[in-house]
């Protein structure tokens, strides 16, 4: 959901029944709004981001967020990977 226009109201156990279904099943989670919200804090907008202010959809520096966001939580993994 838009951190500006929140309409999701139950934000935090779906955010947790994520992570534990994810570690159930022995899979990554990536929080990819929370990196979102990160990237706002330097004054950035949301738009900066996606597609519309009440767009959830990445744009082209969403895309990059995402990615570069994952890729790096793989990387993490593999390297304590023994």
């Amino acid at each position: 959901d838009n951190p500006a226009r929140p309409s999701f109201c139950h934000l935090d156990e779906t955010l947790a029944a994520t992570r534990r279904a994810a570690q159930e099943t022995g899979n990554l989670y990536v929080d990819l709004r929370t990196a979102v919200v990160a990237a706002t804090q330097g004054g950035r907008l949301w738009t900066d981001f996606h597609n519309g202010e009440q767009d959830c959809h990445p744009n082209d520096a969403g895309h990059r967020l995402w990615g570069d966001t994952v890729f790096a939580a793989v990387e993490a993994v593999l390297a304590a990977t023994p």
